[in-house]
């Protein structure tokens, strides 16, 4: 339902990356049919789906290409017929929301921490006010205090735009401290569902 905080937990290669890039059509499925809003994904134009429903790689590196974390982050935007001065205002929103000052706007992307890359990465996505942010494994490779600033970072998104987030994780310790609901997938298949207060 929209505004659900959802957790798909799972072992390295229980399907949960899989299950993600079905979500946004990335991936179609074999057999069965993916549905958003009660009708087929498959059936509709993908480029409006995408749009509302945003999905974060597991490795910032798959998502970022510019020179610059600005023009990284106002890529989603192009198209849009925005003005030049209104996509430079939501890139700096979409970083505020994440943590990163206007210091980062003109820096490499590539030249970040691996928790800065991250952060830019969700930027990237978020940028576009998708009703979906899909996340994988968004605090991998993070320290403690990474791991808590982002997620505690995702959940005010949730709260002040109230999106939907589908967050995947293999600790489903952590996972628990913030999502509703979780599903748990072993092989590929849906093992356990539950909420989690």
């Amino acid at each position: 339902p929209p505004g659900m905080y959802l957790g798909i937990a799972g072992r390295s290669g229980a399907g949960k990356t899989t299950l993600l890039q079905h979500l946004n059509g990335l991936l179609t499925p074999s057999s069965g049919t993916s549905l958003f809003d009660g009708a087929p994904a498959g059936g509709r134009d993908m480029r409006a789906l995408r749009r509302r429903i945003g999905l974060v790689f597991q490795r910032p590196e798959d998502q970022l290409f510019e020179e610059t974390v600005c023009r990284d982050v106002a890529f989603g935007l192009s198209g849009r017929g925005l003005r030049a001065v209104e996509t430079v205002n939501r890139v700096r929103k979409a970083l505020e929301a994440v943590g990163l000052g206007e210091e980062f706007l003109e820096r490499n992307p590539f030249e970040l921490s691996h928790g800065e890359k991250r952060r830019v990465a969700i930027a990237g996505v978020i940028v576009t006010n998708p009703s979906v942010l899909v996340l994988d494994e968004p605090t991998e490779g993070l320290d403690p205090r990474g791991r808590r600033e982002i997620l505690d970072r995702i959940g005010a998104l949730r709260k002040e735009r109230g999106m939907t987030i589908i967050l995947a994780s293999h600790d489903l310790e952590q996972m628990a401290r913030h999502v509703e609901n979780v599903l748990v997938l072993d092989g590929g298949r849906l093992a356990a569902a539950g909420c989690t207060g």
